[in-house]
């Protein structure tokens, strides 16, 4: 009969069914949804399927069935990786996503064990592996987020046969040598039939699951089942489930689920949780769920009494627990019990089982009761052996559990010799080949399967295989007084799954104080080999141990000899009849974390046999038996009663009481203190600004916006008035004192100033610093643009910060001017701090004054005192910004040393050929003043400063490296400051400096705060990527962008970007506009980020302007009056030659724009002035002249 494959079905169903959901899958604490159809799930496989064949083609290899890994995070994208994997007549291997180190050194023993050379993973993973140095060599990596698939699909037959390898199944082995089951084509159908035929095809249209998908139960019974059958798989992270595991039997409930699969201690889990708060089982409906398949370790009767008396109430049907029993090496299942539930669980004789005989016994102190595993399908020829002899035992009789089916692999991938041994068994009297599947087992006279043990006593805790070997090698090794060979490992039953027991000798020597010394070590040591903890470590005297003659450990025999009691032990970890369990109460967090420490502590007594006295705040969780799973609930717990949320990961990053208490009480506090703390919006009122343009500079914010609409960058070659470049220039960029970059981002006419406006003599302007220059014109017409008369603000407390970081023309005139021929001027007139004094010298103004420098970030940070001054009343008034001019080579020669600015002079921010920044000048100013004030005064306000944030990288990866925690918290802080949610932001405008490093760090950052589990469109664009980094000027430059973007509802065009960074994963909520992009809605929140390379980064959240009540109305005249005025003539042709190029591109009523400047600007002498009826007249007379 022709077997139909997964596939060729799966692509059946999409021609059928297009528009069924074929997968679904829950992200993050809120479960959010991502979905495929059939016919997307379709089109995908056969896009990604074409991809590993275009590999396979580039690789000159035309062989079919070569080896490729698959490591992913639970997702969409693994599935179809998997998919297309057999799609295309390759082998998947599967395997988890490392970890840890330890997980790593597993991953490479399964990559050369496999020899595999292409790797399928996301940018995710891969960033993860890189930041943790995680390298895969002789193998390439694709990351399929990253491909196109959006191009036409033509469906295309898979070209796998049955007999064909599908994948290959590494079971958790000995750490030494996992071994790949071969699981073929022909092997998955017909385990895949024999499922449908224990559950009904009925059964299983709807499977909701949390188990990890890269092995057999996850992968085989949850996902590939339901796909087989033209269902739908819903799945999460096993990290969710962890987190809170009622989550699954929420899904199951909500999305109607009919079956689903795990391990015994999941099902306890999930009770736990719906015990802990019955509240949240309101509307709860099990009626659509035929099974509740228990499987992969050893089933509980007590667990599934449990589950299925709490769920009946909320409409489970009897019965509804199938126990089950399988392994890799059949691909899943080998039975499951469907029959009577009343007849799932015996009683049998403790003693005689002992024995390998099995009788009914009713005394329950007297029995054990066992689970039966269903009745043995027509498809497998099952055979009770005994593991000594071959020979076959009969009814009632334990023994080895041999097995021949359809469902039974091809054994281990290259690995003949323990194929030979595991799948190739022969009874005494010939029959076979059978598979021994190393587990202790009888056969009932009912025909039931009942598994009672294992042959090779391996551990099976959580699900998860765990070799004695590793446990022993691990607990001598962990210190020179333990002896070699002298420990066993063994599992006894636990609450919900089985725990390890340790037994080990200690050296004759050892004093008994070093007792509790070589317990941790233990512990710590098992913890890391392999990922579990001891449930119980006993140390005994040498040669204590029970060993056959010659010389091998008698596990079984241990684990007798510990249960009866019959060690006459030095020092164990646990104490019978000790606990200390109390009560935890709600935490009210201080400026102390002592009440954290407190928690922690009793909840780790309470979990473990550690009495509270004797928690260390400083050992490792580890170290006290706390599991994964353990820590995942532990962070749960103290994330609800602390009502913060915390990452699941945080019990890792901190691992132990002390280091979490200290983290978490400084991250609670301070979002205390950010939540009580009121912050008063700050109304931008004016703005000007100088920043390079296309051709020339653009001398006001008007200019600058239209410069916007654009599509063009303001990059040019190095001007011959800063330096001759020709002299610097080499393309090496180890070339000492050279330099590769040839353009940036320049103002034209850097020399014009009118010294004698702002009262300064020719002598002190020529040792005067561009930067003092530039930064008091730009003030003056900031203020001018908020309607402010300078000369009115002498004697005020107006408040001046200025952001400036170079110091090029001192460097200048330190080169040229001799020793004796330097004034004073040369310090007044380069000094930082006479920068922004300067400013207020010539106002006159007496508020605080300040030149900032924090590098990239100086100007932002200026914004941010200036708000906080406002705030703190310090002034009533604020002019803030920043400014830089490049007149030296000096610096382009270092930063090119570096490797921080572009070879091809752009800033190419998010783009995978980013390879640096390209410098820019220019000065930008801003006019702040208390918002409830602008509104008193009537001013004319551009947007709000709703929050302002500073803080500092800290002791990070180096002093100029960016540091993703500090500017994650800086944007989250504001954030919490504005009162704000992180949907309501819908734009953000990056540092964005368009480095490799750089780039992927922000755009992290940018998602953890903001689109973490964002459903609406957040922009984000970078100014950098058109007139370049302009350093201590960046900031307001990039302020002065996102106002002008929120006024006028328009969000600007991020140029330069083709294919995002590789290490970049792309969200589809985090968009990057590569063309003009109209601002929906009438709220309009935007973040603006800086981030210095000195470490300390800023964030400011803006909104648009408030509503204001139309002013009353004024008598109307039919003409007006238009007056300009200057210091002299020359400058009176300036302004009126710019007033020309306004007049041509404003729409601005003529009447106001007389009365702005009448009332707005200080008149001089020199005057000329217009009388005009409308825009259009006055607008003539200029061009008239």
């Amino acid at each position: 009969m022709a077997i139909e494959l997964l596939l060729t079905k799966i692509l059946h169903y999409a021609e059928v069914q297009p528009e069924k959901i074929a997968l679904k899958f829950f992200e993050g604490d809120y479960l959010s949804e991502k979905q495929l159809s059939y016919r997307e799930l379709k089109d995908k496989i056969i896009a990604y399927s074409q991809i590993i064949t275009d590999y396979r083609f580039t690789k000159q290899s035309s062989v079919r069935q070569q080896p490729i890994l698959l490591i992913f995070d639970s997702s969409l994208d693994y599935i179809v990786s998997f998919l297309a994997t057999l799609h295309s007549g390759n082998i998947a291997v599967t395997a988890y996503p490392p970890r840890q180190t330890r997980h790593l050194e597993r991953l490479l023993k399964i990559i050369e064990d496999s020899k595999v050379e292409l790797i399928l993973t996301t940018t995710k993973v891969k960033n993860y592996c890189d930041t943790n140095h995680f390298i895969f060599p002789h193998a390439d990596l694709i990351c399929v987020n990253e491909l196109n698939t959006k191009s036409s699909i033509i469906a295309v037959p898979s070209i796998a046969k049955p007999e064909d390898i599908a994948f290959l199944q590494y079971t958790s082995g000995s750490t030494g040598s996992p071994k790949g089951v071969m699981v073929t084509h022909k092997n998955l159908n017909a385990n895949l039939n024999l499922l449908i035929e224990y559950l009904g095809e009925n059964a299983i249209s709807t499977c909701v699951s949390w188990l990890p998908i890269f092995h057999d139960m996850g992968l085989i019974g949850n996902t590939l089942l339901p796909l087989y059958s033209g269902g739908t798989c819903a799945f999460m992270a096993p990290l969710t489930f962890l987190k809170n595991p009622f989550f699954w039997l929420q899904k199951i409930s909500d999305e109607k689920g009919t079956y689903t699969m795990a391990p015994n201690f999941a099902y306890d889990l999930s009770i736990d949780a719906m015990e802990k708060d019955p509240a949240v089982c309101q509307g709860l409906d099990f009626s659509s769920v035929y099974h509740l398949v228990n499987g992969a370790e050893p089933v509980k009767p007590t667990t599934v009494r449990r589950i299925e008396e709490k769920l009946r109430t909320f409409n489970l049907a009897p019965g509804t627990m199938k126990t089950g029993y399988g392994m890799a090496e059949t691909t899943l299942v080998i039975t499951l019990y469907c029959q009577d539930p009343e007849e799932r669980f015996l009683l049998v004789d403790k003693e005689k089982l002992s024995n390998g005989l099995v009788i009914s016994h009713s005394a329950e102190d007297k029995a054990v009761e066992l689970v039966r595993c269903g009745k043995v399908s027509d498809h497998y020829s099952l055979k009770i052996v005994d593991p000594s002899t071959s020979k076959e035992l009969p009814v009632n009789v334990v023994g080895e559990l041999w097995l021949q089916a359809s469902s039974v692999a091809a054994g281990y991938y290259r690995n003949s010799e323990k194929t030979a041994e595991i799948f190739n068994a022969f009874t005494a009297c010939g029959e076979g080949p059978f598979l021994r599947t190393g587990d202790l087992a009888f056969i009932d006279e009912q025909d039931y399967l009942v598994i009672c043990g294992r042959v090779k006593d391996l551990i099976i805790i959580n699900g998860r295989n765990i070799y004695p070997h590793d446990v022993e090698l691990a607990c001598y090794q962990a210190d020179p007084d333990l002896i070699k060979n002298g420990a066993a490992a063994f599992s006894i039953p636990g609450e919900s799954t089985e725990e390890c027991v340790v037994v080990a000798e200690v050296n004759r020597h050892l004093e008994p104080a070093k007792y509790g010394e070589i317990l941790d070590k233990i512990k710590k040591a098992v913890f890391e080999a392999t990922d579990i903890v001891p449930y119980d470590i006993v140390l005994i005297p040498p040669k204590k141990i029970l060993k056959t003659s010659s010389g091998k450990i008698q596990r079984s025999a241990c684990k007798q000899a510990y249960s009866q009691g019959q060690f006459d032990y030095l020092a164990r970890l646990l104490i019978p009849g000790e606990t200390s369990r109390e009560e935890i109460g709600p935490i009210w967090v201080t400026e102390n974390d002592k009440e954290i420490v407190n928690w922690l502590k009793q909840w780790v007594a309470n979990n473990t046999h550690v009495r509270y006295q004797d928690v260390d705040e400083q050992r490792a969780f580890s170290e006290f038996g706390l599991t994964s799973i353990k820590l995942v609930a532990m962070i749960n717990e103290l994330e609800q009663f602390l009502k913060h949320n915390l990452d699941p990961w945080l019990a890792w990053e901190c691992p132990t009481i002390f280091d979490l208490s200290q983290h978490i009480a400084q991250k609670t506090n301070k979002e205390d203190r950010l939540a009580e703390k009121n912050y008063e919006p700050i109304a931008v009122i004016g703005m000007d600004c100088r920043f390079p343009g296309s051709r020339e500079t653009l001398e006001s914010v008007d200019e600058f916006w239209e410069f916007l609409q654009g599509e063009e960058d303001s990059i040019r070659p190095i001007p011959k008035d800063r330096w001759d470049n020709r002299q610097y220039y080499d393309a090496d960029p180890h070339k000492k004192g050279m330099m590769y970059s040839t353009a940036g981002g320049f103002l034209t006419e850097i020399k014009r100033f009118d010294a004698k406006f702002f009262n300064i003599s020719p002598i002190e302007a020529e040792y005067l610093d561009p930067q003092q220059r530039l930064a008091l014109m730009v003030s003056w017409h900031a203020l001018e643009d908020a309607g402010i008369i300078p000369a009115d603000l002498k004697g005020t407390h107006t408040g001046i910060y200025l952001g400036i970081s170079t110091h090029d023309y001192d460097a200048l005139i330190q080169k040229q001017v001799p020793l004796e021929e330097l004034t004073t001027y040369q310090a007044t007139g380069t000094c930082f701090s006479t920068a922004a004094g300067r400013i207020a010298y010539f106002l006159g103004t007496q508020g605080p004054c300040m030149a900032i420098d924090t590098a990239c970030s100086s100007s932002l940070v200026s914004i941010h005192q200036a708000c906080r001054a406002l705030q703190d009343g310090d002034c009533d008034l604020a002019l803030a910004g920043g400014v830089n001019v490049i007149l030296s080579p000096m610096n382009n020669i270092i930063f090119c040393k570096t490797g921080m600015l572009s070879p091809k002079n752009r800033c190419s921010t998010f783009d995978s050929e980013a390879d640096g920044y390209v410098r820019g000048e220019g000065c930008g100013m801003v006019v702040l003043k208390r918002l409830k004030e602008a509104l008193r005064d009537q001013d004319k306000i551009y947007a709000v400063v709703r929050s302002s944030v500073v803080n500092q990288d800290g002791a990070s990866n180096g002093l100029t490296a960016p540091n993703l925690q500090a500017q994650v918290e800086v944007m989250q802080d504001a954030l919490k400051l504005a009162r704000l949610t992180p949907e309501q932001i819908t734009h953000i405008e990056a540092h964005g400096t368009g480095t490799a490093l750089g780039d992927p760090i922000e755009w992290e950052s940018i998602r953890r705060a903001y689109a973490w589990e964002r459903k609406t469109p957040l922009y984000i664009t970078s100014l950098k990527t058109r007139i370049g980094h302009l350093e201590a000027a960046a900031g307001v430059a990039s302020f002065i962008k996102t106002v002008l973007a929120i006024k006028y509802g328009q969000i600007p065009s991020h140029l330069h970007l083709k294919q995002f960074n590789p290490k970049i994963t792309p969200q589809d909520t985090m968009l990057v506009p590569t063309k003009r992009q109209t601002w929906q809605g009438d709220e309009r929140y935007a973040g603006v980020s800086s981030f210095g390379f000195s470490g300390t980064n800023a964030h400011i959240i803006l909104e648009n302007a408030p509503s204001l009540e139309s002013p009353p109305e004024q008598k109307m005249y039919p003409y007006s009056l238009w007056v300009v005025s200057a210091r002299d003539d020359n400058t009176l042709k300036n302004y009126l030659e710019t007033y020309r190029e306004y007049s041509k591109n404003t729409s601005a009523d003529f009447s106001i724009i007389c009365r702005q400047i009448m009332g707005q600007r200080t008149h001089f002498a020199s005057r000329a002035f217009i009388v005009a009826k409308d825009r259009s007249e006055w607008r003539q007379c200029l061009e008239q002249g």
